[in-house]
């Protein structure tokens, strides 16, 4: 796959994580895991270390293939206008204004969910407080809901 190509095959996700499963800071990220579409029937998985500041990536592992996921949609290349850190600042500021919990707990994802398309309009990260409520802040718009 030529280098051109490759900038356009689409993100169907991508999953952050921390040292021990707390996130206080965006900083408490060192590793995300990010799969690609390569065909409708060879989805491809690359492991990626974080270091701080930055954030800095090197490349551990992959790419390992990984069996596709129904029900999600291809993030188009290029496409996020919301980054994971300011992501992580949306969803950090409706933690503080809520009594939904006081730290992020498990994984950050990023997902574009399928079925109707007024349904979900855009992909989003999820972010889970450590009382289980779900923080979802669009990767287009910035938009977040819940707690």
């Amino acid at each position: 796959m030529s280098q051109e190509t490759w900038k356009a095959v689409p993100t169907m996700s991508e999953e952050y994580f921390s040292e021990n499963s707390v996130f206080l800071k965006v900083e408490d990220i060192c590793r995300e895991e990010m799969v690609t579409r390569a065909t409708d029937e060879a989805w491809l998985k690359f492991t990626s270390n974080w270091s701080w500041p930055g954030p800095e990536t090197r490349l551990l592992g992959g790419p390992v293939e990984v069996a596709p996921t129904i029900g999600t949609r291809p993030i188009p290349s290029g496409s996020i206008e919301v980054d994971i850190q300011a992501a992580f600042e949306k969803a950090q500021k409706r933690l503080h204004e809520t009594n939904g919990g006081d730290k992020f707990i498990g994984t950050i994802q990023l997902s574009w969910p399928g079925g109707a398309p007024n349904i979900c309009t855009e992909p989003f990260y999820t972010f889970t407080t450590n009382l289980h409520n779900v923080i979802h802040v669009g990767a287009y718009t910035g938009e977040v809901t819940g707690p």
